[in-house]
């Protein structure tokens, strides 16, 4: 699980790319992150040795179930034994101690009651049970679950580490979506301001131009039209105005040469016009692309945040799933120490009452 949510935060991070830096961090939890068996967890000092290895009917490892309603039966197997070994009892017996248990119906609560009582001193041949055996048997079984206790802490300490910090790299990441990503748009924003504002003062500039040049040809227009006046009126004069009007001339065809280059300066000024209008669509179309591309990185970003926040209820679950075995196991190891804790002191007073009974018999 660990594995596949840093492999997320890596390809999240390389496709926005403002990762670097963090897939390292990530990955630190993998190298310390492994899995633990039973022989890694040892009994406290005043527990005795158990040789865990050996095969037993009622051995499983992780399920509680199972080997408790094994012992259970083979408690009650041995309690049949013992009261087929002690009915046929002889009529001399001084004594007779009887041991009982008694089964509830639900596996959770197991009680172990013995009943002292006279126990005979003939023996069957078959189902000879010592009660060391059995309480070896029980103290076996107390030895297995607290083992397994142990182990579910560590476990239980090795998610609690595994989610800090993957709360932390996704806090991380969070803060730096939201540092980052505004000032990457907020910069692409300000330059494409810089350019539309120096595309529209090109074009104030030009039209200007045009406007200055449109002025210009209708006040050579306007002096054309006056000089065809005066010529036509010159022309009904005297011969004297011939030479004036050849002055005229000379002056016309310079006004039409200005007016030439004027129209050539307009074509010019038309060109740069429309290669500036190009140049602006350009830069809209350029600028509009790059918009897009921002919204599909933020949609990435979004995407990549609601499948991490996903995974984190997933391992929260799983978290208070943890809680709730550990619970239950703390609860079932409480029960079997009260009972196992009855059963001591019942077993040393039925051995300080047969120590008195032997020694009544031998006075």
């Amino acid at each position: 699980m660990v594995d596949t949510e840093h492999t997320v935060f890596s390809s999240a991070s390389s496709d926005s790319g403002l990762g670097g830096v963090e897939n390292r961090k990530l990955n630190e939890p993998n190298q310390s992150a492994r899995s633990f068996d039973d022989d890694d967890f040892q009994l406290p000092a005043n527990w005795p040795d158990y040789d865990f290895e050996r095969k037993k009917s009622c051995l499983f490892s992780r399920v509680f179930s199972t080997c408790v309603t094994k012992a259970i039966n083979h408690l009650e197997l041995v309690q049949n034994a013992i009261e087929h070994k002690d009915s046929p009892t002889r009529k001399g017996a001084t004594y007779r101690r009887e041991i009982r248990f008694t089964h509830k119906s639900s596996p959770m609560e197991l009680q172990i009651i013995g009943q002292g009582g006279q126990v005979g001193h003939e023996h069957s041949h078959h189902h000879e049970i010592l009660e060391d055996e059995i309480i070896d048997e029980v103290l076996l079984l107390l030895a297995r679950l607290d083992r397994e206790r142990l182990r579910l802490i560590t476990l239980c300490e090795n998610e609690q580490f595994i989610r800090n910090r993957l709360r932390e790299s996704i806090d991380h990441w969070r803060l730096k979506r939201l540092r980052d990503l505004p000032l990457a748009v907020q910069r692409e924003h300000e330059v494409c301001i810089n350019d539309i504002n120096e595309l529209q003062w090109h074009i104030t500039y030009n039209v200007k131009l045009a406007e200055k040049m449109s002025a210009k040809i209708e006040i050579s227009r306007t002096w054309h039209q006056q000089l065809d006046i005066e010529v036509s009126d010159i022309r009904q004069t005297t011969a004297l105005m011939a030479e004036k009007v050849q002055t005229e001339l000379i002056e016309i065809k310079r006004l039409t040469d200005a007016l030439k280059e004027t129209e050539h300066e307009l074509m010019l000024s038309r060109a740069k016009n429309a290669d500036t209008l190009d140049k602006s669509a350009r830069a809209n179309q350029r600028a509009t692309v790059e918009r897009n591309e921002i919204r599909s990185e933020l949609d990435k970003t979004i995407k990549a945040l609601q499948q991490i926040t996903t995974k984190l209820h997933t391992a929260q679950d799983l978290h208070k799933t943890y809680l709730k075995t550990i619970t239950d196991a703390k609860e079932n190891v409480k029960k079997n120490t009260v009972a196992y804790n009855e059963e001591v002191i019942k077993r040393d007073a039925a051995r300080s009452e047969m120590s008195d009974l032997k020694l009544k018999v031998f006075i």
